[in-house]
């Protein structure tokens, strides 16, 4: 099958002596899980804690894992020069319970915000409050809040004369986004319509007044941007928020993703349009993406084991 689909794949196959348990390249990881007389593959090790099993590792790039008996075995060594993990399960499609290869989730989306954060610092631009789309963008913006604290609290100890060494200077997070529980998850409908409706149902914004205020929403990424521009920043600006600033953790998506996502390339934002020309149709006052090289520094694996197809203008693949 590897040679002949060109493509990413994970398979389990349900045979009667047992199960076989393949990674083609690890684009979408699978994990091993074990407790006494049981062992359990998934695609990731949020669940595993409560039901009993603890993480035992990653899969690898063309593993084979038979089980059978609660008990599993190599069937074929791996080839770790083959995989290359996709950097959007740290940004965004995985939990933030989970680690991928030994690395956290919520600790790589908190070491993006804080990337934001500097960027920001640099510049001297401070917000008065900073939230999160939730649930996507909750650990991006702790981590630019946290960055702003970490950095004020450098200044005290080190008695810097700087306007920002006063805690006054550091946004507030707070929480001015809230989700409809019983919402569905708006980018997995079948067309823009049902998208629109979704986003639009499953947001809830505040009751305060936040007038006058400097406000930064972090974000994982913006594919289409339809929840931003018809939802989030319109019910934003009826809290009476002056500014609105768009802080996204994922760098530009450039290409859809050639390995099997579902989000066609004509849908997407960015190719479409200026850095400029996105901030005004989104009803900002300011957007700021990570870089590839933030992305990759965050995460910490070398650049050649990771998949980053879809930040690139010209996806290197095509299926």
């Amino acid at each position: 099958m590897t040679k002949i689909i060109q493509g990413s794949y994970s398979l389990l196959i349900l045979t009667p002596g047992g199960t076989y348990v393949f990674c083609s390249d690890c684009r979408w990881p699978l994990v091993i899980g074990e407790k006494a007389g049981a062992t359990v593959i998934s695609s990731e090790s949020s669940g595993f804690e409560n039901l009993g099993f603890r993480l035992i590792r990653d899969c690898q790039p063309g593993e084979i894992i038979f089980l059978r008996n609660g008990k599993w075995q190599i069937e074929e060594e791996g080839k770790p020069e083959l995989g290359k993990i996709c950097s959007f399960l740290w940004v965004y499609t995985s939990s933030p319970a989970s680690s991928i290869n030994g690395i956290p989730i919520d600790g790589i989306r908190k070491k993006l915000g804080a990337i934001l954060a500097r960027k920001d610092l640099k510049t001297g631009f401070f917000p008065d409050i900073v939230i999160p789309v939730p649930d996507s963008g909750r650990f991006h913006a702790i981590g630019y809040h946290q960055e702003f604290v970490r950095r004020a609290q450098e200044h005290v100890d080190r008695k810097l004369e700087a306007e920002w060494a006063c805690p006054e200077i550091v946004p507030f997070y707070d929480e001015l986004l809230m989700r409809y529980p019983y919402s569905g998850r708006s980018f997995l409908l079948s067309n823009q319509e049902k998208r629109e409706l979704e986003a639009h149902l499953k947001i809830l914004k505040s009751s305060g007044d936040y007038r006058g205020k400097r406000v930064v929403i972090c974000d994982d990424s913006i594919v289409r941007g339809t929840q931003l521009r018809k939802n989030l920043i319109p019910k934003l600006r009826s809290l009476g928020i002056s500014e609105i600033h768009l802080r996204i953790s994922n760098p530009e998506l450039f290409t859809s993703c050639p390995w099997g996502k579902t989000t066609q390339q004509g849908e997407m934002l960015a190719p479409k349009m200026s850095l400029a020309e996105r901030c005004k149709l989104l009803g900002a006052d300011s957007l700021k993406y990570c870089s590839i090289d933030d992305l990759i520094e965050a995460i910490g694996l070398p650049e050649d084991q990771l998949c980053l197809d879809c930040n690139v203008v010209k996806s290197v693949c095509c299926v």
